[in-house]
């Protein structure tokens, strides 16, 4: 008994519808960032605060980086020295999580005989945070 099919063409159309049912998925994605495009008026920024940490982008000037977190749509900016909060204020970033120079992981609050002194810092450092608005 004979088959119309063989195995290469078997395996040829299986590859092919594959891969056309796969287009349904990338063409539907298409789609949905064309309708988004289109769409006039659409606010999609500030709907949900986000903020960056600062340290992984030391690289970056600060002003620099304080204008391309705020024109993306971010709220706030993570582990700023008080010198560098009127920097990101100018731009209405809000400093989410303060610190200084005192703050550093060698001698943190995993070391018991330190946590005198870095309380007394940090109590300093929030008499040096304003109230928010």
């Amino acid at each position: 008994m004979s088959s119309k099919y063989n195995r290469r063409e078997v395996l040829k159309t299986i590859a092919l519808g594959s891969g056309v049912l796969s287009l349904g998925g990338i063409m539907s994605s298409f789609y949905a960032i064309n309708l988004l495009e289109k769409k006039e008026g659409l606010q999609l920024k500030n709907k949900v605060n986000h903020s960056v940490c600062r340290w992984p982008y030391q690289d970056i000037p600060l002003e620099e980086f304080a204008q391309e977190c705020a024109k993306i749509g971010l709220s706030g900016m993570d582990l700023l020295r008080p010198s560098e909060w009127e920097t990101v204020e100018k731009y209405g970033l809000k400093c989410s999580m303060a610190t200084d120079d005192f703050a550093n992981i060698e001698h943190g609050f995993n070391d018991l005989k330190n946590h005198h002194k870095l309380q007394e810092s940090y109590k300093s450092l929030i008499d040096k945070a304003r109230p928010t608005k």
